[in-house]
């Protein structure tokens, strides 16, 4: 075959690969699905993790819902969450927070954006925490 044509194919489908000439492939990525976190507590202990780490992370929310301070703390991949006062190690947006959520964003790459703060060690370890070994997927149109 000349030509191959699919959509809502993985970001990291093997296939890719399989092709003779994979650098031609010719790639465009859109939006399926998007998070907007309400309840930081409960969604930072619901969701698994790949290491373990503490950080308090300071979660900014126009609207208010989201928005304040939270200690996460992962042990042996489970996080245990809640608020505090201290101040925070890394800051970003709820919008960032539910990119990170999903899998789909580095937070390495969103403090290279400016879209998280903090100090480098701080970022890598938020980083660390919300890899994941397969890239999101959303097979569903909705």
């Amino acid at each position: 075959f000349r030509n191959v044509r699919w959509w809502n194919a993985p970001l990291d489908d093997p296939g890719l690969l399989a092709f003779d000439r994979f650098r031609k492939v010719d790639r465009r990525i859109m939006d399926a699905l998007w998070l907007r976190p309400l309840d930081v507590v409960n969604v930072l202990q619901a969701r698994a993790y790949t290491g373990d780490g503490r950080l308090v992370v300071g979660i900014g929310d126009r609207f208010g819902p989201a928005g304040g301070r939270y200690e996460l703390e992962v042990v042996d991949g489970v996080g245990h969450c809640r608020p505090v006062d201290a101040e925070p190690d890394v800051e970003l947006g709820v919008e960032e927070l539910g990119c990170l959520l999903l899998g789909g964003a580095s937070a390495v790459a969103l403090g290279r954006a400016g879209l998280v703060t903090g100090a480098t060690a701080a970022v890598e370890t938020l980083h660390d925490l919300f890899a994941t070994r397969v890239a999101p997927h959303c097979p569903e149109v909705f």
